[in-house]
């Protein structure tokens, strides 16, 4: 299995999320944040396993 880039969304709309990551799953591993606070809190948990 190849390791995909990891690509983060970030909306407020579940639809524009759930859109984008059915087009963006085949060449990305996709990961969703309904805002910036959140969005923020993925990166930081990210960066802490680097």
């Amino acid at each position: 299995m190849e390791d995909k880039p990891t690509i983060l969304i970030v909306d407020d709309e579940s639809g524009s999320r759930e859109a984008l990551k059915m087009i963006l799953h085949p060449h990305y591993h996709v990961e969703e944040a309904d805002g910036g606070l959140q969005a923020l809190q993925f990166i930081r948990k990210r960066r802490s396993m680097w």
